[in-house]
């Protein structure tokens, strides 16, 4: 039986990967990896422009920072899978900021 629903045209990650997501991500990385913590709390304009800027402006979803340095989610979210889904979510954007960084992409 035929659907009458209209499919979303959904953009991938890699459409949303934008020389301005790249700058942004680089300029909250290097506050990142300098562990500057009065550093970071004041960039929080820039994380919420690169939120803006990547389409992830949902407060629900994992931010790329937090998954910085992990292969897998961390053991106490693995009983939530919206939140493990979420986590991927994030790890991808984040690989995918970081490959546009070093040229990759």
């Amino acid at each position: 039986m035929p659907t009458t629903r209209t499919p979303i045209r959904r953009q991938g990650i890699r459409g949303k990967i934008t020389p301005e997501a790249v700058a942004l991500y680089r300029q909250l990385r290097k506050i990142h990896d300098s562990g500057d913590e009065e550093r970071w709390r004041e960039a929080s304009d820039l994380r919420s422009k690169l939120d803006q800027v990547l389409g992830r402006t949902e407060p629900w979803l994992e931010n790329i920072f937090w998954v910085i340095g992990d292969d897998t989610p961390p053991d106490w979210m693995t009983q939530d899978q919206d939140r493990v889904r979420r986590w991927h979510e994030a790890k991808q954007v984040l690989t995918a900021l970081e490959q546009a960084d070093a040229g990759v992409a």
